[in-house]
């Protein structure tokens, strides 16, 4: 005999509010983050290429939000700016509450 199967519960609609948009926003503000702190130590992409070994090419697509950080990407970003666990992150949520809600300023 099988056990009887719960029935589903409805997904509730409209929590996925980026759905329209091109790029979420926390992996834009992640991006921004990543840039702010590049510049401010005044590297260039290939400074931070050497202390990661991240290639360049995929730098340059985090830094625009192209792309999703991974936990490797996240915890190698913040071995070489020096900071704590979960430091980019809390940054990059701190940048997006500063900005309104549904504007993405790199024009995607």
């Amino acid at each position: 005999m099988s056990a009887k199967r719960s029935r589903k519960t409805p997904v509730p609609l409209g929590l996925i509010w980026w759905r329209g948009m091109k790029r979420h926003p926390l992996n834009v503000a992640m991006g921004e983050e990543v840039h702010a702190q590049r510049l401010w130590r005044g590297w260039a992409l290939d400074d931070l290429h050497a202390a990661t070994g991240i290639a360049k090419s995929h730098l340059c697509d985090l830094e625009r939000g192209a792309h999703t950080f991974s936990i490797d990407i996240i915890l190698a970003l913040e071995t070489v700016f020096k900071m704590v666990v979960n430091g980019l992150l809390t940054l990059a949520r701190r940048r997006l509450r500063r900005k309104p809600p549904g504007r993405n300023p790199t024009g995607s």
